[in-house]
């Protein structure tokens, strides 16, 4: 994997995401839980399912003596926090390394655990291509992503060129009746209309 402009990007997500003085689940080991504690003054859990980016993260926090920070082993998709336990919840580039039956669970886990708000920040086409060349992941339909957290509360979007950010700010009573389409769904739908559309186009071209 190749990092875009890594060390910019996490703090230019923290700054949109106003974390200053929160307490913050980071979901996926890395520098971001360190920028944050260091940078941000928060109070830091930052989690993952591989042992190792822990002890890489401890080290690093250890190494600049950084006090705020915690590191444990979990699932993002199934969270053992109780709900409202953090008052933000980060995911820096982790959503596109969860299987796609798993994404939505994922989603819903970080704003279960969310007292405030969700961060979620994932790759555009241009940044997946250049992160992830060898295609041995499945990028994230953003449409998707934006309207699963829309389901859940109001949600501000930042675009980049290699990078959306998304904020979804935690709603109160917030009943799903009427689930959002799944990723794969999504996917398939945006497949159809543009057949559709071709179809169209060619009738229009032959009975010109």
């Amino acid at each position: 994997m190749r990092e875009i402009n890594g060390l910019k990007l996490r703090t230019e997500v923290l700054e949109k995401g106003r974390v200053r003085d929160k307490t913050l689940l980071d979901i996926g080991a890395g520098p971001l839980g360190i920028i944050a504690a260091r940078d941000f003054n928060c109070k830091v859990v930052s989690i993952d399912i591989s042992r190792e980016k822990l002890r890489e993260v401890k080290k690093e926090a250890a190494r600049e003596g950084i006090k705020g920070i915690r590191c444990e082993l979990e699932d993002a998709t199934n969270l053992s926090y109780k709900d409202n336990k953090f008052d933000v919840v980060v995911s820096y580039g982790v959503l596109h390394h969860i299987p796609l039956d798993k994404r939505e669970k994922f989603v819903h886990e970080a704003y279960r655990v969310a007292k405030e708000k969700v961060i979620i920040a994932e790759y555009t086409a241009v940044g997946f291509n250049l992160a992830h060349p060898g295609g041995e992941y499945k990028a994230v339909c953003l449409e998707w992503l934006e309207g699963e957290l829309k389901s859940l509360g109001r949600v501000e979007r930042y675009t980049g060129r290699e990078m959306n950010i998304y904020i979804c700010f935690k709603s109160k009573n917030v009943t799903h009746k009427n689930p959002t389409m799944k990723e794969s769904q999504t996917t398939e739908f945006k497949k159809s209309l543009a057949e559709r559309k071709e179809i169209i186009e060619n009738y229009r071209f032959y009975n010109a």
